[in-house]
């Protein structure tokens, strides 16, 4: 028979359970951090970060990509100019793949501090005599979230103006949550400024405020959001012009065919049933929760239900993906700090924390396992490119690696992306506009695409069809480069 007391068993029983959470907190930690690691590390070896950050190292040179229907370089960019702004420090570089290592870096180093921030301090659900046990909870959930944001479509590994824009969107929340108005009406601002589909942000904070605040705080914070707006706009207009503008961010996007509904659902099912109906099924299963008045779960909810219209538009054009998805990604870290915090889990005590860091521990190891990234930079392909580049100035076209001639030429070529999504729209360049943003020695040039990309992708590479075919390294040549 023990001859420890109850509560001494007890009290000793919660310190090594919370110590054994904080070594599995540690622990996945570690794994993450490397993982993220390798995240970087393949991040050049993508082409569509290529096409994606080329616009702001182009935009770092004086070059914009805000191109009318006849004019300009025809380019990925249908997004907002603040993304362009945050990738600046990656014109500093002096190659191209310095470039896009300084991108990757400020792309999962945003997203990951910003998914900290939130989870740290959002509001907890209640009240807490153990400020230390929600602490560990609150980074057990930053791990969590910083785990599965892995879809490569909207993850890590490759880049795209939606994760900018959730990451002012989630700060947009935790501003007016915390009842910080010009914080949050420039944040809210700023997320439209990165992708057009972000509108539903401001939207949230509105309603939340008329239903949690009162009317009149919701329309001062519309005339705040609005004038937030104004000045971003004012300062795009100055900067880039109407034209371009207007051409590339409305007339272009708006031109989208709609994509075969079942055909995209079908595609995507588990990740809509994860990211949409989970969601949804969650909140009416805690509706009371999630959708009191007074609720601390009543602002996610609305944030998620205001900007789903916007999301599911984006998702089911041609040219929108899993990506256009923010609903899930406003919602989920909030109110998984929210229910975390809350009563029904702390009766679950030091036991609560040690799972969550476990699960942490299990989804870390795991995505190291089945992610099959590389340990080291993977720039070999543009080790090559500079070379090719360096010895045939004016004669290399890389649709799909624009940032090679930037750097070599100091020169914007069209890429992939912005040509088809030309074709997709209807709109063909004329060959004067075709080829002014093409290599100026036609007869001696060459197109150079990843092996295994050929120019049916393109549809518009205007080529002989007897065209010669050749590789090099980890490049395939259309052309006749001597």
């Amino acid at each position: 028979m023990s001859n420890n007391p109850p509560g001494r068993t007890s009290a000793l029983s919660d310190a090594l359970l919370a110590k054994g959470a904080w070594i599995t907190l540690g622990t996945a930690g570690l794994l993450t951090a490397t993982w993220l690691w390798c995240c970087w590390c393949s991040f050049p070896g993508i082409p569509w970060n290529d096409i994606r950050v080329a616009p702001a190292v182009a935009l770092h040179q004086g070059i914009s990509v805000y191109s009318t229907a006849t004019t300009g370089p025809v380019s990925t960019w249908t997004y907002g100019p603040l993304p362009l702004l945050l990738l600046w420090p990656a014109g500093l570089s002096s190659s191209a793949i310095g470039a896009l290592e300084t991108a990757g870096a400020l792309h999962i180093g945003l997203t990951v501090l910003t998914l900290l921030a939130t989870c740290l301090f959002w509001p907890a659900a209640a009240a807490s005599e153990a400020p230390a046990q929600v602490r560990l909870i609150r980074l057990e959930c930053a791990l969590l979230c910083v785990l599965l944001v892995r879809n490569d479509t909207s993850g890590y590994t490759v880049y795209c103006a939606d994760a900018p824009g959730i990451v002012f969107g989630l700060l947009a929340l935790l501003a007016v949550v915390h009842r910080q108005p010009w914080p949050a009406a420039l944040c809210a601002a700023a997320a439209v400024a990165c992708k057009q589909t972000l509108l539903g942000v401001a939207l949230a904070q509105f309603v939340w405020l008329y239903l949690a605040v009162s009317p009149r705080a919701a329309w001062r914070h519309l005339g705040r959001c609005v004038l937030a707006g104004a000045v971003v706009a004012v300062a795009a207009i100055g900067y880039f012009g109407v034209p371009g503008l207007w051409y590339v961010l409305i007339g272009l996007p708006g031109q989208f065919p709609w994509a075969p509904p079942l055909a995209r659902i079908s595609d995507h099912a588990v990740y809509l049933l994860l990211h949409v109906v989970l969601p949804i099924a969650v909140m009416l299963a805690g509706r009371r929760f999630f959708f009191g008045r007074k609720s601390p779960g009543l602002l996610p909810a609305i944030a998620f239900f205001c900007t789903l219209p916007f999301s599911l538009a984006g998702f089911f054009k041609n040219g929108g993906n899993v990506n256009s998805l923010h609903s899930f990604w406003l919602w989920f870290p909030p109110a998984l700090v929210l229910v975390t915090t809350g009563k029904p889990f702390a009766r679950l005590g030091r036991l609560g924390s040690l799972a969550l860091a476990t699960l942490a521990l299990i989804l870390a190891s795991l995505w190291l396992q089945i992610s099959h990234l590389p340990v080291r930079p993977n720039i070999q392909a543009y080790r090559e490119a500079n070379y090719l580049a360096a010895r045939m100035p004016g004669k290399i076209w890389f649709p799909l690696h624009p940032l090679v001639t930037l750097y070599s030429e100091g020169r914007l070529y069209h890429d992939l992306d912005g040509l088809c999504v030309r074709r997709i729209v209807g709109q063909r360049l004329s060959d004067e506009h075709f080829f002014a943003h093409l290599p100026r020695e036609r007869q001696a040039s060459a197109t150079l695409l990843p092996v295994g990309w050929g120019l049916a992708e393109i549809g518009d590479a205007r080529q002989p069809l007897d065209t010669p075919v050749r590789s090099f390294g980890l490049w395939r040549i259309d052309g006749y480069l001597e």
